[in-house]
């Protein structure tokens, strides 16, 4: 029995889980730049946890695709950790198509989401610029430093 058609398809529909989990990353990642821009903290909160639910199922996935990844190196007698996407879609030629097809749709998504990354993280860097700076010239010590060097003593009473 030949197992090439069955791994194929495995994988492939392996790699459109994936892609379809990109494409909800990308969804929270903008739902979260949205929040930051509109400094809601709640809604920043929600989705950062939502990000992280996500990026957990990551791990699932992962060593759902070394099984397959597994499956052609036995076929191919290769060593496991050799194969990547591009090489089985190399390997298997034509009947490889529909997998070649998705795993371009995968990589286009995934460079999204890293831009978007990357963006949320400079503007959250420039948000929490902003409010050190708010802070220091509303708290700082008059005898110079900084409000994240340490708090000052009131008396409360007085």
């Amino acid at each position: 029995m030949n197992k090439l058609p069955l791994l194929l398809r495995h994988l492939t529909t392996q790699v459109t889980d994936e892609l379809e989990a990109q494409r909800r990353l990308l969804e929270l990642l903008d739902a979260q730049e949205l929040a930051i821009q509109a400094a809601k903290p709640a809604e920043i909160i929600a989705t950062g946890r939502a990000v992280e639910a996500e990026a957990a199922a990551t791990a699932r996935r992962a060593r759902h695709r070394d099984v397959l990844l597994t499956g052609f190196a036995n076929l191919w007698n290769v060593k496991p950790g050799t194969l990547t996407f591009s090489s089985v879609i190399e390997r298997a030629g034509p009947a490889a198509a529909a997998l070649r097809e998705t795993r371009d749709e995968l990589r286009a998504a995934t460079a999204r989401v890293m831009r978007k990354a990357r963006r949320i993280r400079t503007l959250a860097a420039a948000h929490q610029r902003l409010t050190l700076e708010i802070l220091e010239a509303l708290f700082a010590p008059e005898s110079g430093g900084s409000v994240v060097d340490g708090g000052r003593l009131v008396n409360a009473e007085a």
